[in-house]
């Protein structure tokens, strides 16, 4: 357990520092020490920093080998496995970062939002990021990961459509 904790946040200090190449090798073991282990929270904590370092590289053209809509779909499935797995510490985290990745995608098709051609409505997983966050605020008003997820959800939905978005105090 405590290896695959280890490897997950050296992943996540890497990443900080944009380490991408080498966080995704060690997101990669960690997953792979989680999964032997049964371990859930590194399970969804690593495939959610590997979906972050995955849509960073797909963000930076820049870098040699980085920069493709491959990177875009791996992101898409980390995520999307991290979700199978509920840590109620993270879902607001994997909820959000799918909203993301779906408007990233939505963004590469030439239609847009509009047809987005068989992609999930982003604004189902931003819905359920706020949804997670307000169990957590629940609990722990001040709880920052939480507040900041549910900031990043509300910001994706007024994106998506600016002038239907609710009033706030409803969520």
């Amino acid at each position: 357990m405590g290896e695959s904790v280890d490897l997950e946040n050296t992943g996540h200090a890497l990443l900080a520092f944009n380490e991408i190449d080498k966080a995704i090798q060690n997101y990669n073991h960690a997953i792979q020490i989680a999964d032997e282990i049964n371990f859930p929270q590194t399970q969804s904590y690593a495939r959610w920093g590997l979906a972050l370092a995955h849509l960073y590289a797909a963000q930076h053209k820049d870098l040699p080998g980085l920069g493709d809509l491959n990177h875009l779909n791996a992101a898409r499935a980390a995520a999307e496995a991290a979700c199978k797995f509920d840590v109620p510490q993270n879902n607001h985290n994997v909820a959000a970062l799918l909203g993301i990745i779906a408007l990233a995608q939505a963004a590469q098709n030439p239609k847009g939002l509009e047809d987005p051609s068989g992609l999930d409505d982003p604004s189902g997983f931003f819905r359920a990021a706020i949804a997670h966050a307000d169990a957590l605020l629940a609990q722990t008003p001040e709880l920052y990961a939480a507040l900041d997820a549910k900031g990043i959800a509300l910001c994706g939905l007024a994106i998506i459509n600016p002038k239907g978005l609710p009033d706030p105090s409803g969520f």
